[in-house]
């Protein structure tokens, strides 16, 4: 019943995954496919897109709307100060250093 399940769902699973959370559902994903459950290829695939489409969907949600949220969350406003400063104090080594540190 369950290898029914994951050969009907688990590829869809591992891209919904990768919306919310990529680390502990590679790892699930890899187990799975070294069970012969699931194709490598496809899962590194849809990782891919998963997480690249999250990524940039969230980067767009705060582009288009993060100025406007902060003035409607008045307690996040001086938080969000500090961290831009920082921003733009440190610029490119944090995001890199943040995006990579794993």
């Amino acid at each position: 019943m369950l290898e029914n399940f994951i050969g009907q769902w688990g590829y869809w699973a591992v891209f919904l995954g990768f919306l919310i959370e990529g680390e502990s559902v590679i790892l699930t994903a890899g187990f799975l496919s070294a069970q012969g459950c699931l194709s490598l290829p496809r899962i590194m695939l849809i990782s891919c897109l998963g997480t690249l489409l999250a990524d940039q969907a969230l980067f767009f949600v705060g582009y288009g709307c993060g100025a406007r949220l902060l003035k409607e969350l008045l307690r996040l406003q001086a938080p969000a100060d500090r961290a831009f400063r920082f921003l733009r104090q440190y610029n490119t080594i944090y995001i890199l250093s943040f995006r990579f540190i794993y």
